[in-house]
C-alpha cells in the first residue's frame, strides 16, 4: 500500500500530470455517465455510463471525469 502511494506520487510528478492518476478512470472499467477528458490529447469525450471506452480521437485509455 505504501509502495503503491509512492509510485503514484513519482509518476504524477515525473510526468507533470495535470490530474493525479488516482483520480482517473481506465478504459474498460465501469464509469458514471458524463464528460471525460483524455489524459493524452485533452479531447472531451461523452460517456453514457457502463464500461468506459477509449478516447474517440487518439484511443488513449486514461480519462479524467469532468462531470455531467
Amino acid at each position: 500500500k505504501r509502495e503503491d502511494a509512492a509510485l503514484l506520487w513519482l509518476i504524477n510528478h515525473a510526468n507533470s500530470n495535470p490530474v493525479p492518476l488516482e483520480q482517473c478512470v481506465v478504459a474498460g472499467k465501469e464509469a458514471d455517465a458524463g464528460r471525460y477528458i483524455c489524459m493524452d490529447c485533452g479531447h472531451e469525450n461523452r460517456h453514457e455510463g457502463g464500461s468506459l471506452a477509449t478516447c474517440e480521437v487518439c484511443h488513449y485509455g486514461v480519462m479524467y471525469y469532468q462531470g455531467e
